[in-house]
């Protein structure tokens, strides 16, 4: 038997069906190693020089039989005119015998190594692929609802890529560099889901890191993407000419986990632990010479979106540090505005045209569904602000050191009227200054403005908090020698255009449509000094301790408001008053407390018209004080410790312990004292020789009146 076992495998052997098998094994193979790479060095290039006139160009070309894997090495792709398009150092191909049995064409492995390519969009708006990717179009049009052929990769990896990316338009260019991609399981298969894992750094210094995992059938992807390092400067050529800006300065990140599909022809996208972050941004406009908006770190955290459910979900957005440097022009231009171009008519006759008609809006808003905005948190911090208002005769600066701002919001749009609500709505300012033109001293100063519990509804206009505080202000009056208070000068404004009143008449009736409530308003910690330069030696008051209050403040100017005042005087003296006040009337009932106000500050004034000096008196005054058209007082006041010496030789002229009553009433027409009392009088009269009093001698003789102009 075992003897004949070769003469029986030879007779098979020579059989035709035998012969032509082995005939065709030995073809493969001779094939594979002799006859693949010849062919496709020569094919490929003149397919591609055929069909696009592009050139094409490869080093090696491997097929291993056994394994059924594919490699190709050095091939250069480049375009008619030489410019390259495409290069790798080798792209390897693994394919899975087996999986002709598993009805699925499956591959082990797809490597592509070092691939280098070149995208530009030219100034045409073609990219420089267009031509070969028409010239390698089928004629026939793919079936709309083909099925994906079933298809399954293990693994595609892309290493030590690079990407060139230009934009001739704009004049912009970078590199994708290295680019790294790594994908696992890729299949067309239902249900099934692969990872994949991509990592770049571009010549504009961002790095991308992105992996997840997804599907063919159905089409569903979910993973996370994060980008940063991503240079502002890098990217300005996108929006020269579309801002009158100067090229920013930055840098932004971006991270996210995201869940993407698409079935029944809808797309659905849902993003989750979305962040951003920008640091360092700088903003100016052509015409400012240094940054107009600066911002040190801007960031946003916990944000979720719901494309199916149209929701925005944000969990806080932080900014910390920066400057704001506004200028408002004569007009009353912000020069913000000027970092937005002009459009032309024909642009702003075109938009208005697209814009749909109120009844086609509302039919169109009352069949969508609105987007849910939710803001947890918006905190602000460490911004400043100056603003430089050039609609005064000498210009203003207004400095806020620091503002401090947080609010939470809630709103829907696009369904109807939107809908925005701010709540816990709290601000807080500190460090600020006004001032005049070139003067260093500032005009007014004020330590800190506060505002608690906020809540404004937009869409009613109606807006709510329960306390607004000033604090710790200041601020001098002063009339210099020729009279002029410039305070007074410094807040005269440039006569503006003819529209000007009209357009404060419209912000007036646009306030006035606000419904507001606000349940505490308090000023405290207030100085003022007052200086009069009229009178030689000038006269001088301090009121320190200033504070004031006024609760229930409302729209309503009907509403008695309850108010409370108070300050007291540095060269001595208090003064107190509390009461309600109606504005609308306007109309007033208060209760009056001045003690013990030193009557030292008026003796320039005395010693401009007599020869006395006002050695020491003060006044208090206690009654009511009423308005309603006319004002009427009714209370009681004293004068104590009145002396007053004459200017030469010291010696007393006028002095008392008291002067008082308690039984005062007072109008604009009437004056009634019921009762006066004088406790402790002591005077100097005089009666010289020729029969006149020293009164007389006292009193200073007027300044002559100006003699008429010479001639």
């Amino acid at each position: 038997m075992s003897a004949r076992f070769p003469g029986v495998l030879a007779k098979l052997l020579l059989k035709t069906p035998a012969k032509i098998a082995l005939g065709l094994v030995a073809f493969y193979f001779l094939f594979a190693w002799f006859g693949f790479e010849p062919l496709v060095k020569w094919a490929a290039p003149k397919f591609i020089a055929d069909k696009s006139q592009h050139h094409l160009s490869l080093a090696e070309a491997r097929f291993d039989p056994i394994d059924l894997s594919v490699s190709l090495k050095g091939l250069k792709l480049t375009e008619p005119d030489g410019k390259p398009l495409l290069a790798f150092d080798e792209l390897f191909v693994d394919f899975q015998a087996a999986s002709l049995f598993k009805w699925a064409y499956t591959f082990d492995a797809i490597r592509l190594s070092a691939p280098q390519a070149r995208v530009e969009l030219r100034t045409d708006g073609s990219l420089n692929w267009s031509a070969l990717i028409e010239a390698l179009k089928s004629e026939e049009e793919d079936e709309p609802d083909k099925p994906l052929p079933r298809l399954l990769v293990r693994s595609i990896v892309l290493e030590r890529g690079q990407v060139a990316v230009a934009d001739r338009k704009v004049a912009f260019e970078t590199r994708l560099d290295p680019l790294d991609l790594t994908l696992s399981d890729l299949s067309t298969l239902p249900d099934d889901k692969g990872a994949y894992t991509l990592a770049i750094t571009t010549q504009l210094g961002a790095r991308v890191r992105w992996k997840g995992d997804f599907s063919l059938n159905p089409v569903l992807a979910s993973g996370e993407l994060a980008i940063d390092q991503a240079d502002l400067a890098k990217f300005w050529p996108y929006l020269k000419g579309k801002l009158n800006l100067a090229p920013p300065t930055g840098v932004a990140a971006l991270s996210l986990a995201y869940r993407a599909g698409y079935a029944d022809k809808r797309v659905s996208l849902a993003l989750d632990k979305l962040g951003m972050r920008l640091e360092g941004l700088t903003l100016r406009g052509l015409k400012d010479t240094g940054p107009t908006v600066r911002l040190d770190r801007l960031a946003l955290n916990n944000g979720r979106f719901d494309l199916d459910k149209r929701q925005l979900e944000i969990g806080e957005v932080a900014l910390n540090g920066g400057k704001l440097d506004l200028v408002r022009s004569a007009a009353g231009r912000i020069n913000l505005e000027d970092w937005a171009p002009t459009p032309a008519p024909e642009k702003e006759a075109a938009v208005s045209a697209a814009k749909p008609t109120p009844a086609t809006a509302a039919a169109q808003a009352s069949n969508a569904v609105p987007w849910r905005i939710d803001l947890k948190r918006f905190a602000l911090d460490g911004l400043a602000l100056h603003l430089t208002d050039q609609g005064f005769v000498t210009p203003v600066a207004l400095e806020v050191g620091n503002i401090r701002l947080g609010f939470d919001v809630k709103a829907e749009i696009g369904a109807g009227p939107a809908k925005v609500n701010l709540g816990d709505l709290g601000l807080d300012l500190s460090g600020l200054r006004a001032l005049s033109g070139k003067d260093p001293k500032p005009m007014v100063v004020l330590g800190g403005a506060s505002l608690e519990g906020g809540r404004v509804d937009l869409a009613n206009r109606d807006f709510e908090a329960r306390r607004v505080a000033l604090t710790n202000g200041r601020m001098d009056i002063r009339r210099d020698r020729q009279g002029r208070i410039p305070l007074a000068l410094a807040s005269q404004r440039i006569p503006g255009p003819a529209t000007a009143p009209r357009l404060r008449e419209q912000a007036a009736e646009a306030a006035a449509a606000w419904q507001y409530r606000i349940g505490q308003v308090d000023l405290a910690g207030f100085q003022m000094d007052v200086r009069d330069e009229t009178v030689q030696p000038a006269s001088g008051l301090s009121l320190t301790d200033i504070r004031a209050s006024a609760a229930n403040v409302s729209q309503d100017l009907r509403a008695a408001l309850p108010v409370k005042l108070g300050f007291r005087v540095k060269e001595g003296g208090q003064f107190q008053a509390d009461g309600k006040v109606v504005p609308a009337a306007p109309s007033a009932d208060l209760r009056l407390a001045l003690r013990d106000l030193s009557l030292k500050p008026a003796q320039p004034y005395i010693a401009q018209a007599a020869n006395l000096e006002l050695a020491s008196g003060r006044v208090s005054v206690n009654g009511r004080l009423k308005y309603a058209g006319d004002v009427a007082f009714a209370g009681g006041f004293s004068v104590d410790d009145l002396l007053v010496n004459e200017s030469a030789g010291g010696d007393r002229f006028l002095a008392w312990k008291r002067l008082s009553s308690d039984s005062v009433s007072a109008s604009p027409a009437t004056l009634a004292i019921e009762e006066l009392r004088l406790d402790s009088l002591g005077a100097k009269l005089v009666i010289y020789p020729d029969k006149t009093v020293n009164l007389k001698r006292i009193l200073k003789s007027p300044p002559p009146e100006p003699g008429p102009p010479a001639q």
